[in-house]
Formats: C-alpha cells, sequence, structure tokens
C-alpha cells in the first residue's frame, strides 16, 4: 500500500510542475535512467528485453519528470511491440541525448509528423497524451524530442536531447 501510495503522490506532483513552475538542479541522466529501468523491468518482466547503454551526463533537470517521459517512452515501445528495447545516453554537439530504440511497429511517415501533438495515437483506444508529455518534459527542460528514424519492427529510435552542463 505505501509504494502504491507514494506512486500516486509522484504523479500528482508531476502533473502540478507539467504548468513550468520547476526547480532544475544537476541530475545524473544515468542514474535516472536506471531506476527508470529497475521500475519498468519489473512491470515488463518477461514479455521485454529492456537495457541501457551508455555512458554517465548530467544537466540541468528534474529528476522526477525526466523518469516519466523514459517511463511513457518505454511504456509506448512495449504497447508497440517491441520485446527488445535499448536506452542509450550519448551526445551529440554540446546537447546530452537519450535514446529509446526499439523493434516495434514504429510509425508511418505521416504519423512521425504528427507524433507528438494533441491527441496523436498509433492505438485504437489511445488517449494521445504520451508524447505530448514527452514534448512538455523535454521544453521544461530546453530539450527537444523527435522522431530520429522508423523502420517497422525492425528500429525506430525515438530522442530527447538536452543542454550538457
Amino acid at each position: 500500500i505505501k509504494r502504491d501510495l507514494d506512486r500516486l503522490s509522484s504523479v500528482l506532483r508531476r502533473f502540478s510542475k507539467l504548468g513550468g513552475n520547476i526547480s532544475l538542479e544537476k541530475v545524473d541522466l544515468f542514474e535516472v535512467v536506471e531506476r527508470v529501468l529497475r521500475y519498468m523491468s519489473e512491470k515488463y518482466k518477461s514479455s521485454t528485453n529492456i537495457t541501457l547503454e551508455g555512458e554517465r551526463f548530467y544537466i540541468m533537470g528534474d529528476a522526477e519528470l525526466l523518469e516519466w517521459a523514459i517511463e511513457n517512452l518505454i511504456k509506448n515501445s512495449v504497447e508497440a511491440g517491441a520485446d527488445k528495447i535499448k536506452v542509450r545516453l550519448h551526445s551529440k554537439g554540446n546537447r546530452t541525448c537519450l535514446s529509446i530504440i526499439d523493434n516495434g511497429k514504429g510509425f508511418t511517415k505521416k504519423e512521425i509528423g504528427m507524433a507528438f501533438k494533441t491527441s496523436f495515437s498509433t492505438k485504437q483506444k489511445g488517449w494521445g497524451v504520451g508524447l505530448l508529455l514527452v514534448k512538455r518534459i523535454a521544453d521544461l527542460h530546453k530539450g527537444n524530442a523527435f522522431i530520429e528514424k522508423s523502420d517497422p519492427f525492425f528500429e525506430t529510435i525515438i530522442t530527447l536531447c538536452f543542454p550538457t552542463l
């Protein structure tokens, strides 16, 4: 019960922060991803192989919101039928990037253009808020979110990039 209450409290805090009133502090992005992967690996125990590669990067961020964005992306991958998901931390110029790479159903060219818009979903019963939340969280961190590549059932890459410390 305590774990469920803690989780509910976290969800409420996350929503309250989306309005833009967040306080950024030095965050170890590798550590944030590790926490999310422990939680998600337990949640999707046998159905999905989730791995992490890359090195430690530090950004100015809100760990709780970053966790939420990563959870959303991994959940989307699982729901898109991916059985292999890799989270890769890397740098692009002066940016720290986090890429979610999966072998799920991916996006059509038309869907790529709509992916981060309100009410977009590739799922029949999806609400269309997951990627919108991811984009909002990236924006709050002076970052960006984009679909780097989508080759259905082979490799889809969604990347978040943030200013590096």
